[in-house]
């Protein structure tokens, strides 16, 4: 056999044995899908990267709770919005069954807010808010089977900060976001759950309240997002845990994809897609160790899809 063909039967056997080396499970990874555009775009990230290495995805629609429920259980793969501190309860209650891959995200926040013309006029604490509970109609603005709402809930019940006349209204993440917007344009007073990374803020012009530092931690609700998956994926999928061991995002490319997705209609996975075409070297960064799944470079085989 020439130099040339004992190459290539090289390469076909190392492809094989890498291969081997992953469970038959790794061939479908699923991710968890929580509602939230910031997990979203992330998420679409991560499925469009592992489907070009010849992996199927798929996405299980759940709450927070049932997410890591179902991480524990061996049901779901991965969840790349697992924010801290505001989720600590939910990851202590499975922390023996789930894996913390790393932090994906530096420099989020997430607390109650309301408009700039509503904390100019005095509500610049979560403490203001009890003695002019007429004004916000007793209302919080939260989003469905969010942590940031089940946060809130516990504020009301626990009379925390004199709240316990307030109702939480939960509604989807694009519907809060509206009427947040809509009460804005009226010049209401509103109090609601604002977080970062998100295209709010820079479309709306508001103000994170202070004091909520029991409930959402320190400075704003300070957090650092997390990739956790079932303990045993890294194991039984270890290129798969390379790349999710990769994958870091900023609050500016977060910001710039979910405006895509929220004010410009771009399907995720598009956005997902020009947006790591325009940034190479940031694509190059994560696919280091990186295979598809038979075992080749994985970085030729994502530049050459890019290009098309």
């Amino acid at each position: 056999m020439s130099n040339r063909g004992w190459l290539v039967a090289g390469l076909l056997l190392a492809m094989s044995a890498h291969a081997a080396a992953e469970d038959a499970s790794c061939q479908t990874i699923s991710f968890a899908e929580i509602g939230w555009t910031d997990t979203t775009v992330i998420t679409s990230v991560a499925r469009f990267l592992l489907e070009r290495l010849n992996y199927q995805t798929e996405i299980q629609r759940l709450s927070v709770p049932d997410t890591f429920k179902q991480l524990a259980a061996g049901e779901l793969d991965v969840l790349m919005g697992n924010w801290m501190p505001s989720q600590k309860a939910e990851l202590d209650q499975y922390r023996a069954s789930v894996d913390i891959i790393r932090a994906n995200l530096e420099g989020a926040r997430y607390t109650l807010a309301v408009p700039r013309y509503t904390y100019e006029a005095g509500i610049k604490t979560v403490t203001d808010l009890a003695a002019r509970k007429a004004e916000f109609d007793s209302v919080i603005f939260g989003v469905k089977n969010s942590s940031g709402s089940a946060r809130i809930a516990r504020m009301v019940a626990d009379n925390a900060y004199g709240l316990g006349q307030f109702t939480l209204d939960e509604k989807s993440e694009a519907v809060m976001i509206a009427t947040v917007k809509n009460q804005m344009l009226l010049k209401k007073p509103v109090v609601f759950l604002a977080w970062e990374p998100h295209p709010m803020n820079t479309a709306l012009d508001f103000e994170y309240l202070g004091g909520a530092d029991r409930y959402f931690g320190a400075n704003f609700g300070s957090s650092t997002v997390y990739t956790v998956a079932n303990a045993s994926l890294r194991r039984r999928c270890p290129n798969v845990g390379r790349l999710l061991e990769n994958l870091a995002f900023t609050v500016a490319m977060e910001n710039a994809l979910m405006d895509q997705v929220l004010n410009q209609n771009i399907n995720p996975r598009r956005a997902a897609r020009d947006w790591l075409k325009g940034h190479p070297e940031v694509v190059s960064g994560w696919m280091k160790d990186v295979t598809t799944r038979a075992g080749a470079p994985g970085l030729a085989v994502i530049e050459n899809d890019l290009k098309r």
